[in-house]
């Protein structure tokens, strides 16, 4: 079982980063394309976005998202594992003592 998660495993997390640049490309490309965020909000525009949102944060927004909803499993084990790796490499190079 554990062989089966490690091979989807090398596969999802690619294919969601690039999902994720995919989906950050395409919302720049959409902001300034098609000009919606630079209307003005009292103009009728049905963006919903604030005037002068900027798409560089808009596109952001949405590649995090693509991020979080994809991989929360990942992230949840991503930054205990940093700090583990961090602890072990101090403890490694004498900054930690073993008690």
């Amino acid at each position: 079982m554990q062989v089966l998660a490690d091979k989807v495993a090398a596969w999802f997390v690619p294919v969601i980063i690039i999902l994720s640049l995919t989906t950050f490309t395409t919302w720049i490309i959409i902001g300034y394309a098609t000009n919606l965020l630079a209307t003005p909000a009292g103009s009728g525009s049905s963006s919903g976005w604030a005037e002068g949102t900027s798409p560089w944060l808009l596109a952001l927004l949405h590649a995090i998202s693509v991020l979080v909803i994809a991989c929360p499993c990942a992230l949840g084990l991503a930054t205990p594992t940093a700090a583990m790796v961090r602890i072990r490499s101090c403890y490694l190079h004498c900054c930690l003592e073993h008690g």
